[in-house]
């Protein structure tokens, strides 16, 4: 059983969710906030706090080491940042090195690197699988809205085509209706895929989203996510539904997604 975790938190919810979680059973939680990127600022759950920016590596470590942490999770999102502007201390000119080399490559490339950096100073790497698996979406119809016959083929349309695109590291969401595909997931997220795609299809509700881990990735970072605000835009934009692969994706405050979700009419299923 894990006694102690470092948490480094990057945007979004994920990390509050995880340190919550943490909480609740008991988990020492060692909670680095990312400044400028980290929205969730001196928590009084964690068990020790303090706030960095994400170049300064050397003192992250150092904070870790101190509490005697071996055990981290990165959770949240983080925009590549321009590597010129960036002013690192002597750890994070170390990685920033390495990461410069990139001629190619999408974020799980990226992480693959950092978590391989991580790793040879002696720490080892958790995800939501190890640490939180009850924030995992499970299989099925999830809520009380069932996707219809005629919407099931767009599920499988849209769900292999997310892993397809994967497979070439470009992004984890493509978009289905009727039988075709309207977009795919680009640098711009899945939010922008959402809003270009209404432009493309449908009166009333009918697109399909679906949102699947890349197969080549590391299940320990960037899992799919969806939240309040995904459901939100789904149906602003006229979807009926989106579907994310069980086991591995991840639907932030769960039980108001669901609520907000049968209330809309958007049904969210599980493969």
């Amino acid at each position: 059983m894990i006694k102690k975790i470092g948490i480094i938190a990057a945007s979004g919810d994920l990390p509050k969710e995880i340190l919550e979680n943490c909480y609740e059973q008991g988990i020492e939680t060692y909670y680095v906030n990312l400044r400028d990127i980290g929205n969730y600022q001196n928590p009084q759950i964690a068990t020790k706090y303090i706030e960095s920016k994400l170049t300064n590596v050397g003192k992250i470590l150092n904070f870790l080491r101190e509490n005697k942490v071996n055990k981290i999770i990165f959770a949240g999102g983080l925009k590549r940042p321009s590597f010129t502007s960036l002013i690192p201390d002597l750890k994070g000119m170390q990685l920033l090195a390495r990461l410069q080399k990139l001629k190619k490559g999408g974020d799980n490339t990226i992480f693959k690197i950092i978590f391989k950096f991580l790793e040879e100073e002696g720490f080892e790497m958790a995800g939501v699988k190890d640490i939180a698996p009850a924030l995992l979406t499970q299989q099925g119809v999830i809520g009380s809205v069932e996707p219809k016959m005629k919407q099931m083929r767009d599920v499988e349309l849209a769900k292999d085509i997310a892993v397809e695109i994967g497979k070439m590291d470009i992004g984890q969401a493509a978009v289905a209706h009727e039988g075709s595909i309207l977009g795919v997931e680009g640098i711009d997220g899945t939010d922008a895929l959402i809003k270009r795609c209404k432009t493309l299809h449908f009166k009333g509700k009918g697109g399909v989203l679906a949102k699947m881990k890349k197969p080549d990735q590391d299940d320990r970072i960037d899992l799919p996510t969806i939240g309040i605000k995904t459901i939100r835009n789904l149906d602003e934009n006229g979807f009926s539904g989106v579907v994310l692969e069980a086991g591995n994706s991840i639907i932030l405050n769960k039980s108001d997604v669901i609520d907000l979700a049968d209330e809309l009419g958007i049904f969210i299923y599980g493969v």
